[in-house]
Parts: C-alpha cells; sequence; structure tokens
C-alpha cells in the first residue's frame, strides 16, 4: 500500500507542477493574480479561465500518457472526466456561487486518486489471473505430455497386440506342416512378417559357424547384439561379418540345438528386445512343430517299412507296384519285378537261432540296397522272401541284376558271435508287359519262376 501512495504521489506532484507552470506561464493568469492580491473572491471569468486551462492541460497530459503507454480503462475515464469539465465550463461561464466551480474542481482532483487505486486493484487482479493461468497453462502442459505419453505406450501396445496376433496366425500356419523340409520354408517365410528387418536365415548346426552362432550353441539360449564393434563375443574371436546387428534363437529337438534361427541386419542398433522376444517365440513354436514332424515322420516309416530290415512292407509294395505298372502302361515303358528267397533259412535258424536268423535277413536287406539304383524299390514280402520292383528295367537286365545279387549273397558272410553264416537266393524274374499285363499277373508269373529255381536246385536265377 505504501508503494501505491508512493507513486500515485510521485504522479501527482507532477501534475500539480505541470499545473502551476501552465499558470505561470499564462499571462492572464499573471493579471488574475495581481488583481487577486486585493480582491477578497475570485472572480468568476477568471475562475472559469483557471478551471479551463487546468483542464486543457490535464487532458493534454492524458493524450501524452495515451500515445506513450497502453490505453487502459482509467486513461478513457479520466478523459472523459475533463471532457466532461470542459463543456460543463462552457455551459456554464457565469454561476451564482463560485463554489460549484471550487467543487468540481476538488471532484478532478479526487478522481485521479481513485482511478489510480483501481488501476492498481486491476494490475493485482490481473497479476493474480497471470499466476493463475500460468499454473493452469503448466497443469494442461503436464496433462498434455501424459496424454502424449499414454499414446505413445497404446500405440506401442497396438502394435504388440498386432505382432503377436500375427504370431498366433504364424502358428497355426507352422503347426499344420508336419513336413520338415516344409516346416523350414515356413518359418523363414513366416519369419519376416513377424520381424520386417534384415534378412532372415535357419542354419543346421552342423554347417560352418560364426562367433555368434558358437555362443548360442554353447550358452543355449537366444542372443541380441547391437553392433559387432560393441560385442565382447567378437573380442576373442574376431571375424568379418556382412553385419552389425543380430539376433538369434536356437531350436531344440531332444534336449539338442539342431538349428539356429537368425536374422542379420546392415544397420547398428536395429533390433530390440521386443525383436528377440518375439523370434525366441517363434524357434519355440520351430522346436516343438519339429519333433512333431520328425516323430511323424518316423511313425510313417514304421508304417511302410519293416521293423527289422528297413525295407518296404508288402502292403506299400504293392500300391506302388500298381502305380509303376499304370506308369509303365501310359508311357509304353518296361517294369520288372525279381522275388527272391533264401536258401535252408530254416535250417539256419534251427542251428544258430532265430536272433542269427534275423541277422542274416538284415545282411540281405543290406545287400539288396548294395545292388540297386536309386529309383528301384525292395520290400521284405514275407519271412524269408523279398521283393525287388525295377523302374524301367527290361527282363535282359532283370536277369543280369538278379545274377549280382546271387552272386554277392553268395559270397558275402553274416557274422553271428563270431561265427560267420553262409547263405544263398534263389531268384525268380519277370518283365512287363512281356510276361504279363497287370500287377496279379507279373507277381504270379515271378513266383512261378522262383518256385522253379528252387526245383532245379537253388542258388540260381530263373525268369518267367
Amino acid at each position: 500500500m505504501k508503494t501505491a501512495w508512493k507513486e500515485f504521489l510521485t504522479w501527482f506532484l507532477v501534475q500539480f507542477l505541470g499545473i502551476v507552470l501552465f499558470i505561470l506561464i499564462t499571462f492572464k493568469h499573471l493579471t488574475f493574480l495581481r488583481s487577486f492580491a486585493g480582491a477578497n473572491h475570485i472572480p468568476a471569468s477568471s475562475l472559469m479561465m483557471l478551471l479551463s486551462n487546468f483542464s486543457l492541460y490535464l487532458l493534454l497530459s492524458y493524450l501524452i500518457y495515451l500515445f506513450t503507454f497502453q490505453i487502459n480503462g482509467t486513461v478513457v475515464v479520466q478523459i472523459l472526466a475533463f471532457t466532461l469539465g470542459i463543456t460543463f465550463l462552457f455551459l456554464f461561464p457565469t454561476p451564482e456561487k463560485t463554489w460549484v466551480y471550487l467543487l468540481f474542481l476538488a471532484a478532478l482532483l479526487a478522481s485521479p486518486f481513485f482511478l489510480f487505486l483501481l488501476e492498481q486493484r486491476e494490475e493485482k487482479m490481473s497479476a493474480s489471473f497471470a499466476a493463475e493461468k500460468e499454473n493452469y497453462d503448466l497443469r494442461k502442459n503436464a496433462l498434455l505430455n501424459d496424454i502424449e505419453e499414454k499414446e505413445t505406450k497404446n500405440e506401442r501396445l497396438r502394435a504388440l497386440l498386432k505382432r503377436y496376433d500375427l504370431l498366433h496366425q504364424v502358428v497355426k500356419t507352422v503347426t499344420g506342416s508336419l513336413e520338415a523340409d516344409q516346416l523350414f520354408y515356413l518359418i523363414l517365410q513366416n519369419c519376416h512378417k513377424l520381424i520386417p528387418k534384415g534378412s532372415a536365415g535357419l542354419k543346421s548346426v552342423s554347417e560352418s559357424l560364426d562367433p555368434f552362432d558358437t555362443w548360442v550353441l554353447r550358452n543355449e539360449r537366444p542372443l541380441i547384439s547391437l553392433g559387432k564393434e560393441k560385442n565382447l563375443i567378437l573380442a576373442s574371436s574376431p571375424a568379418q561379418l556382412s553385419f552389425e546387428s543380430v539376433i538369434e534363437a536356437p531350436i531344440f529337438h531332444h534336449g539338442k540345438i539342431t538349428h539356429l534361427l537368425k536374422i542379420e541386419d546392415r544397420e547398428e542398433g536395429a533390433f530390440e528386445e521386443e525383436d528377440l522376444r518375439l523370434l525366441t517365440d517363434l524357434a519355440g513354436i520351430a522346436s516343438i512343430t519339429l519333433s512333431n514332424a520328425l516323430y511323424f515322420q518316423k511313425i510313417r516309416e514304421l508304417a511302410v517299412t519293416d521293423a527289422l530290415t528297413g525295407l518296404y512292407v508288402l502292403k506299400f509294395f504293392k500300391e506302388r507296384l500298381d502305380e509303376e505298372i499304370k506308369r509303365a502302361s501310359r508311357f509304353s515303358q518296361k517294369v520288372s519285378l525279381l522275388l527272391l528267397d533264401i536258401d535252408f533259412f530254416k535250417k539256419i535258424n534251427d542251428t544258430y537261432g532265430h536272433q542269427a536268423g534275423d541277422a542274416v535277413l538284415e545282411k540281405l536287406a543290406e545287400t539288396l540296397r548294395g545292388c540297386l539304383r536309386p529309383a528301384d524299390i525292395v520290400a521284405r514280402y514275407g519271412g524269408e522272401e523279398f521283393a525287388v520292383l525295377l523302374i524301367c528295367c527290361s527282363r535282359p537286365e532283370a536277369l543280369e541284376l538278379g545274377e549280382r545279387i546271387r552272386q554277392e549273397t553268395e559270397k558275402s558272410a553274416t557274422l553271428f558271435k563270431e561265427n560267420p553264416i553262409r547263405c544263398t537266393v534263389s531268384v525268380g524274374a519277370a518283365s512287363f508287359p512281356e510276361d504279363a499285363l497287370n500287377p496279379e499277373q507279373l507277381i504270379r508269373k515271378a513266383d512261378e519262376a522262383l518256385y522253379r529255381a528252387k526245383r532245379a536246385g537253388r542258388n540260381r536265377v530263373v525268369s518267367a
């Protein structure tokens, strides 16, 4: 409050000195002062002139204030008041009582003080409002920052949910495959959808490994490297690498790492922890699906192969025989069939035991695989009998191959408990279309040839 009074008194003193100076430099007022020295009252005309000049001075001072400072309500009210004062003086130049002018003068002198106080109050209210507005702005900015931060988090969550929804679709796609080769293809194909960065690769642990592969294989856990220059892995084993960033996860089967799923990028710091989590999840899915695929493959092999010899079973062999006969008929090709029987196999079982007989069967299966071409199909026909389907093979070629099998069997021996067991085979051969026109006839013709070989003394090859 003291400061307000001080400011007002300073302002008023300046105004008062200006008034006195303005009066002194006015010639008419000098005359008025001289006449006033011997008079008992102030002439009305002189008082009117005094008030007029006083009002004019105040008006000019406020006009100067108006052009040098800012326009506000106080200035407007003061200008309006002094304008009304001048108007009043000209409307009533000679009133009967002089006190009316004195009262008006007092009102004009008091009005700036009250208007000054109002202006001070307005400034305080403006300062308070500005402080409140500043606090409001701070709270508003804090709320906006909080909203922006939450929007960023929501955006990240939406992107994360989208990636995990895609992971769910990938799981459905990958787990639907029971073929190992197709499974690896699907993993690589969907890996780029989940993590659209760098280049993905699937590496067997039997291939050439870089230091990162070796680290994952040794520690049996995923790896993320944000730059090969900063990574301690390369400190002990420097290598020339074509990438700056890498994430890698192992694929397990029966508790052992069989493959490494890896994404490489030439840009440093290209991957985040979330990318590694997704890759690890995909590798875990691949591990489960790979085990299922290998189990299915094993079951399928057991369904079409003989458990003892590893050769195809009779049912599968007959299906393939029917397919090959149809194909040969359509393309005018030849197919031959060999039926083999171990000579005196019962004697081997009686002499050495059934385990020895099983060893002889395994040895013969090995001999057959060594003599046949990759396209040929060999099966255990039943007991000690075997069947060989020769694709695109004429009768002379079949007889030549049958003779080769007979000779290899005769000169080889099965070692059982340090006892060499030797055996011979009888072979019957038949060809399509020379000897038969359908699978049933071909089997019957080859079986008849085998029966004749046995009656002729065994250990020989006979054709239909």
